[in-house]
């Protein structure tokens, strides 16, 4: 989908992603921000991070992939996780449409929900770097099989100038063989890394469109694909995140 106030700047990117507004009800947005604030307000977020790529973050991770974590989460989140769960089925069933009326012109994977729902919170002065949502500890590293990720922001007091918006970014070539990211793992003695660079391709800075964080707005992107980060902040940014799975079984 192209942004309207962007439209030249998004057209040239050449990257999958769409944005659904109003995709969440405002009241359903509304009761589940307040439940991830309560949680945090008992200690339910993890700590602040201190890591380079996302300073100052905090998240906490709600599975609903059995009845006994569904009876665990508060309702208005297990009510959120259900709606965005749906949408593995209707991409397939779109897809396959589309394979029937204009054969060849589309590839329709298959996707795997994966029953968690990332809650994450950017205070004051937080960012995230531009990463891809995969991890890979270069080009013979292990990589996850992440096929799409799918945000849903709940902030209804966001304003321009607020920050936090949703950086996308075209893709280039790296240059030479590797990048610095791809050592890593190599260097801190851990087998995988959230990929901020690979081998093959890096972000390019100058092309990128921002999307502001609105409440009941969905983003969906190529995890693999799409180079994305967070702007710095002013305020207390909220948001949920599914990602969709390759099928391998």
């Amino acid at each position: 989908e192209v942004l309207p106030s962007q439209g030249s700047a998004w057209s040239g990117l050449g990257v999958g992603f769409t944005k659904v507004d109003g995709a969440v009800r405002p009241d359903l947005a509304l009761r589940a921000r307040a439940e991830l604030e309560g949680l945090g307000a008992a200690g339910g977020l993890s700590g602040f991070s201190s890591s380079t790529c996302n300073p100052g973050s905090r998240h906490l991770w709600l599975r609903f992939g059995s009845e006994q974590e569904q009876a665990q989460m508060p309702p208005a989140l297990l009510e959120l996780a259900d709606s965005l769960a749906g949408l593995p089925g209707a991409l397939e069933a779109a897809g396959s449409l589309l394979s029937e009326s204009e054969p060849g012109a589309v590839t329709v994977p298959r996707l795997r929900l994966f029953p968690g729902l990332m809650a994450a919170t950017y205070g004051p002065g937080s960012y995230y770097v531009p990463h891809l949502d995969k991890y890979s500890g270069g080009s013979s590293g292990f990589e996850n099989s992440r096929l799409l990720t799918l945000i849903c922001y709940l902030n209804d007091d966001w304003q321009p100038g607020d920050g936090g918006e949703l950086r996308l970014f075209a893709s280039k070539d790296a240059e030479g063989k590797g990048s610095p990211g791809s050592r890593i793992p190599e260097l801190l003695g851990i087998s995988a890394d959230h990929s901020e660079s690979t081998s093959s391709m890096a972000h390019d800075a100058e092309r990128n469109v921002d999307i502001p964080p609105l409440m009941g707005r969905v983003v969906m992107f190529r995890s693999r694909d799409v180079w994305h980060g967070i702007q710095e902040l002013s305020y207390a940014r909220w948001a949920v995140t599914l990602w969709l799975l390759a099928d391998t079984t």
